[in-house]
């Protein structure tokens, strides 16, 4: 900046005003372009880090703010690139948590299979003002979908497709306040080869429209949408899904190796994702594993052969032999070991 300039941008920088991460005014065209000098840039490093922090404490308005605020006045920090990146980061978490929520809510329905994703996707505006979406007159792209199918047949073996949809709406819209608008979901998806008995689809995407405007503010990122998984069955297996380590028992128990399979694949499944995102559940892990072990005894060949591929899915281990299943389970490996292996397993598949 020159003359004033940077002195004006110093008192500004250093009111109580700024240090709460308020918008400052416009700054003239021959102000924005000037060099940065080191003391300067070392006082915006410092409000780029209060900025970061308010990332931290989940104040992402302010922290989006704060980025802007410092791009705007000085563009040309070398810093800017990262500071760029910052901001698009914080103004998305600022828009998908503070003013617009994407949600997913899938057809109950009780056909089976499924050969289409059918559901609700519901957009709501959580903000205090106006938010618009796309043109008004106009078909528009406000979106894009990603799901992953994945098939279990009674055998053990699974099937997954991956697939890509655009959501699109006949004319762009208008939420105010705590309004929301809804979307009809219908995906087809492929075919498998064989009919499964579990059939597993994760749904994730982001909005993506080409006009947001958030009040008078022109908002540029996406909002993601909240993952959402959904697992069918047969009607008849349903309770395996809803209560799965309950049935898992109830399947050996009566022999049905039907529904010790689904409810089997779908309890270490979830056992997995929860111990993936942090939430250690030793006890639930030794007890299927130990139900799993006193189930190899079963004179059934068709039982014994799903318990051991359940044991595989729970340990990663590669074993196919009772006696081999025996010889582990006697070497008494701790738990711990063998979550590691099964969770090292499950991302050597993705």
């Amino acid at each position: 900046m020159r003359g004033f300039g940077w002195l004006f941008w110093l008192l500004l920088v250093g009111s109580p005003a700024f240090a709460q991460e308020s918008t400052p005014p416009a700054v003239a065209d021959e102000e924005v372009g000037a060099t940065v000098g080191p003391e300067v840039e070392s006082y915006l490093r410092a409000r780029f880090a209060r900025a970061r922090e308010l990332f931290d404490d989940r104040l992402y308005e302010h922290a989006f703010r704060l980025a802007d605020s410092i791009l705007r006045v000085s563009p040309d920090v070398s810093f800017a690139e990262e500071l760029k990146r910052f901001k698009r980061t914080a103004q998305g978490r600022y828009v998908s948590g503070g003013v617009l929520t994407v949600t997913f809510e899938p057809d109950l329905g009780l056909e089976f299979p499924r050969r289409a994703l059918k559901g609700t996707l519901r957009l709501a505006n959580v903000s205090s003002a106006a938010v618009a979406i796309g043109k008004r007159r106009r078909s528009t792209l406000i979106g894009q979908a990603r799901f992953q199918i994945t098939e279990i047949y009674e055998d053990g073996t699974e099937w997954s497709t991956i697939g890509t949809r655009a959501i699109r709406v006949p004319k762009g819209f208008a939420l105010g306040e705590g309004q929301s608008h809804e979307i009809a979901i219908d995906f087809p998806y492929p075919e498998g080869p064989r009919q499964p008995l579990i059939q597993i689809v994760d749904l994730h995407g982001h909005l993506i429209p080409t006009e947001l405007i958030l009040g008078k503010e022109k908002l540029q990122r996406a909002v993601p949408w909240m993952d959402h998984r959904a697992t069918w069955v047969p009607k008849e297996l349903a309770a395996a899904r809803d209560e799965p380590s309950l049935q898992l028992q109830v399947g050996i128990l009566t022999g049905d190796y039907r529904r010790t399979l689904v409810a089997g694949v779908i309890a270490i499944r979830r056992l997995r994702k929860a111990e993936q995102g942090g939430d250690n559940r030793p006890k639930e892990r030794e007890q299927i594993t130990t139900l799993l072990l006193d189930s190899l005894e079963t004179k059934d060949p068709r039982m014994q052969y799903e318990v051991q591929f359940l044991l595989r899915e729970l340990t990663g281990l590669p074993f196919r032999s009772v006696r081999e299943w025996r010889e582990w389970a006697k070497a008494g490996e701790e738990p711990a070991d063998r979550k590691t292996r099964a969770n090292s397993r499950d991302g050597e598949r993705r």
